[in-house]
């Protein structure tokens, strides 16, 4: 803190001196060589100053060490990719919106849906959910034991929409920090480049699923709680 202040006493002290002898040098008043070198110099070390302060957050943004926003998860929903997972998949199938039946449009849900799915069956594999769902306990074990997929559920009780009270206090420090910031992206990327598919355009598969756990979410969850504990330790 003292420093601090000791910074702005500086920096205040020089731009007065500053002001002062730019007043000299506009009006032309005579403030010998001396005073005018020492001009050039103030001026100089502001130059530096600001260029070492800019290089420094170019480092910060380079290297990952300044503070990243987070934006807290609020919630994730089906109908938000439902157009563009329907365009997907008239262009598979060759069909029109006007053409689509029943059948259709349950699978345009959960293409739509896959991303969220993958994450939901996450959260119950390992107990994160809210105890909100005590009651659907029968279902949740069903998903466990991979009796089902988690698409009714997602779409029967959460109404296609996770939201954030359904997930346990537990976690939502690391969905916070995971969710929108990197697993969709890296969820898409692998998707596309190791398991060859159509983002928004698959339907979920057990096979999958353990993929993309093992390989991306398993990995970010470890790596979350890693640091959260070399961080208590400093």
């Amino acid at each position: 803190m003292k420093l601090n202040k000791l910074k702005i006493g500086v920096n205040v002290a020089m731009m007065a001196i500053f002001l002062w002898l730019l007043y000299g040098l506009i009006f032309k008043f005579d403030l010998g060589k001396g005073w005018k070198i020492f001009f050039i110099v103030i001026v100089v070390i502001y130059i530096i100053s600001g260029l070492s302060t800019i290089v420094d957050e170019l480092k910060k943004l380079k290297n990952g060490d300044g503070q990243k926003t987070i934006i807290p998860f609020e919630c994730d929903k089906a109908k938000y990719y439902w157009d563009e997972a329907c365009s997907i998949y008239c262009k598979q199938h060759k069909k029109n919106v006007g053409t689509l039946t029943d059948e259709d449009e349950d699978i345009i849900w959960e293409c739509s849906a896959h991303h969220i799915l993958i994450f939901l069956t996450w959260l119950i594999e390992n107990d994160f959910l809210n105890d909100l769902y005590k009651d659907h306990q029968y279902e949740i074990d069903m998903i466990k034991k991979k009796k089902i997929s988690g698409f009714e559920f997602l779409m029967n009780n959460l109404d296609g929409v996770l939201l954030r009270e359904d997930i346990s206090k537990e976690v939502i420090g690391f969905v916070d920090s995971y969710y929108f910031h990197a697993f969709f992206e890296s969820y898409s990327d692998y998707m596309i480049d190791v398991l060859n598919k159509c983002v928004l355009g698959t339907v979920f598969s057990w096979d999958d699923y353990d993929k993309i756990k093992v390989e991306l979410i398993d990995v970010a969850y470890n790596n979350y709680f890693n640091k959260l504990q070399e961080d208590n330790i400093d």
